[in-house]
């Protein structure tokens, strides 16, 4: 077994610090991760500002941290647990300051893209042909989306698997399969709908990578707002998103300050005479003014001249 070497990264993916394993070729061979060994970080100027001492054990971890080198200033001791791997993290003193939580918000190396991500953006992908298909014969297409970053790049790509009967017939309700793949065309995320027969119990498979599940978002009965829960892979909650309609996002704080908004819809003559003599339905643009009468925000529709039709 060779010894272990690792680089730790910041979020924007420059290295900021090395580790490097020191320990015997035979207690590495014999005793695998009981052996005693010492991890050295060092920064990059390849100077050691952390080590990390793990005595030989025959059944619980324990790791002692120095910083600088021989100064003792914690110590991450294993608890035991027959099922969870548990650990308790002391002072210099021995004394307990933290217990890390035994299910942590990991990323998977796949999904390591999420990391340098604050925000995502969705957006559905519809063409022509299939907006005629579903306006005109009611055929519903497969849903497609685009996942872009903030600064409007894409990064994944989503494409519902299911059968067109069902679409039709089912609406919201049927058994649907999404795939999330990245810029490589490799599937990373796969959520899975049942088929449901009450419209407001919805439940929502995550699997990553593709097969293995890894949590699950599933609808709370509620009489008013839609509520939901998310669980993790042993299906315990571990988040209850807000569902509060309120909320109102930062690029919108100007509605926060307007206690009334007055619509007036834009017109010009000629696209009135249009309408009335040869029934041409212009663009719909609209102006947004506050109760003072000073405009905020202007509105302008896009579509297709057919659609208007």
């Amino acid at each position: 077994m060779p010894m272990k070497r690792y680089n730790v990264k910041d979020n924007t993916g420059n290295k900021v610090f090395s580790v490097v394993e020191d320990s015997e070729c035979c207690e590495r061979q014999c005793f695998g991760s009981g052996s005693s060994f010492i991890m050295n970080v060092t920064d990059l100027s390849n100077q050691e500002v952390i080590r990390l001492v793990h005595p030989f054990v025959c059944c619980t971890q324990e790791l002692e941290v120095q910083s600088p080198p021989g100064t003792a200033i914690g110590y991450v001791r294993q608890n035991l647990n027959v099922c969870l791997p548990k650990f308790t993290v002391e002072n210099e003193r021995e004394v307990t300051t933290m217990i890390p939580s035994p299910d942590p918000y990991h990323f998977p190396s796949h999904l390591e893209t999420f990391t340098r991500m604050d925000q995502l953006f969705v957006f559905r992908e519809v063409t022509m042909e299939e907006r005629i298909a579903e306006g005109f014969f009611g055929i519903k297409p497969i849903k497609k989306y685009n996942v872009k970053d903030e600064t409007g790049n894409k990064v994944f790509s989503i494409l519902e698997d299911s059968e067109r009967y069902a679409r039709k017939m089912y609406g919201s309700g049927r058994s649907f399969i999404m795939k999330i793949t990245d810029q490589s065309n490799q599937e990373v995320i796969r959520l899975v709908h049942p088929s449901v027969c009450c419209y407001i119990n919805h439940e929502l498979e995550v699997q990553s990578p593709p097969g293995t599940p890894i949590g699950y978002v599933r609808q709370n009965l509620h009489a008013c707002l839609p509520k939901f829960t998310v669980e993790n892979e042993r299906e315990i909650t571990a988040m209850i998103p807000s569902s509060d309609p309120y909320y109102c996002p930062s690029h919108l704080d100007t509605l926060a300050r307007i206690n009334q908004l007055f619509v007036y819809q834009k017109q010009t003559t000629k696209e009135y005479v249009a309408e009335v003599c040869c029934g041409i339905i212009p663009v719909r643009s609209y102006c947004v003014t506050d109760g003072t009468g000073n405009k905020v925000f202007s509105i302008l529709e896009d579509s297709e001249c057919c659609d208007r039709l």
